[in-house]
C-alpha cells in the first residue's frame, strides 16, 4: 500500500483511494491524471476494494494501453496485474463480441483494420462508379454516424437534422459536406461488402457492442458483474458510442 501511494501529492492521493461510488478528475494537461488512474487501480486491488478480475480500464491507443499495464506490473507484480482488463476501447468491446456476440448474430467474424477499409471503400467506388475522393469523403460521415450509434436505416432521418449541440451539429455538417445522399448510398454498399466478408469494421466494434447490450440485457448484467470497477483515461475524448457503452456499464 506505501508502494501505491509513493510520490503522490495530496490531490492526487485524495482521487487514488476515493471509495466506492463515482469519482471524475478534472485537471489539466502534465498533471498526471493517467498516473492516478493506474495508482487507483493498485489501490483498490491493495485494499481489498476490488479483486483485479472485476476491474476495467479503458483508454483510447494502444500505447497508452501498454503504458497503463506497465505502471500496474510495477505497482502490483505482474500476475495481479495481468487479471485488471486494460486496453483500449475496442480491445474491450472486441472481448465482448467475442464471447457473446453470437447472441444477436455475429460468429466467426474478422476485424476489418484501416487499412482493409481503405479496399473496400475503393470497391464502393467501383460498384457506385464514384472516384476515390469522393468515397473517401463518404466514408468519413459513415464513421462518424457509427460512432453517433446511427445504421443506414436512420441515416437520411439523421443526416437532416440539426437540433443537437452546437458541437455536434458542426461535426456533422462538416463530415455531411460530401453530401447526404452519397453518403447514405456509401454506407449502405460498405455494409454490403462488410456483411459480404463477414467482417467488423473499428467502429462497428463499438457499435455492436452497444447493440449486444440493449437488445440482450441478460449479457449486460453479465459484464456488469464481471466488470465491477470501470476507469477511463481521457474520459472528455469519448463519442457517443462509447459513451453510450460505459453508461450502461
Amino acid at each position: 500500500m506505501v508502494n501505491v501511494l509513493h510520490g503522490l501529492n495530496d490531490a492526487q492521493k485524495k482521487a487514488v483511494t476515493h471509495g466506492r461510488g463515482p469519482l471524475l478528475v478534472l485537471a489539466g494537461p502534465g498533471s498526471g491524471k493517467t498516473r492516478v488512474l493506474t495508482h487507483r487501480v493498485a489501490w483498490l486491488v491493495a485494499s481489498g476494494l476490488a479483486a483485479p478480475e472485476r476491474v476495467l480500464a479503458v483508454t483510447f491507443t494502444r500505447k497508452a494501453a501498454e503504458e497503463i499495464k506497465e505502471r500496474l506490473a510495477g505497482l502490483l507484480g505482474p500476475e495481479a496485474a495481468g487479471r485488471v482488463w486494460a486496453g483500449t476501447f475496442h480491445s474491450a468491446c472486441l472481448r465482448v463480441l467475442r464471447e457473446d456476440g453470437w447472441r444477436v448474430g455475429l460468429r466467426n467474424f474478422s476485424v476489418v483494420d484501416e487499412e482493409d477499409r481503405e479496399v473496400l471503400l475503393k470497391r464502393v467506388a467501383e460498384r457506385l462508379d464514384l472516384s476515390s475522393g469522393e468515397a473517401e469523403s463518404a466514408g468519413k460521415a459513415v464513421s462518424f454516424a457509427k460512432n453517433c450509434l446511427v445504421d443506414p436505416a436512420e441515416f437520411p432521418a439523421w443526416a437532416r437534422d440539426f437540433s443537437g449541440s452546437d458541437l455536434l451539429s458542426y461535426r456533422k455538417e462538416d463530415v455531411l459536406s460530401c453530401g447526404t445522399r452519397l453518403a447514405h448510398r456509401v454506407y449502405l454498399a460498405y455494409q454490403e461488402l462488410l456483411r459480404e466478408a463477414n467482417g467488423l469494421d473499428f467502429d462497428d466494434l463499438l457499435f455492436e457492442a452497444v447493440r449486444l447490450f440493449r437488445e440482450r440485457p441478460e449479457v449486460l448484467e453479465k459484464w456488469r458483474r464481471r466488470w465491477k470497477w470501470v476507469l477511463v483515461d481521457e474520459y472528455q475524448d469519448t463519442n457517443r458510442a462509447q459513451y453510450e457503452w460505459l453508461k450502461m456499464l
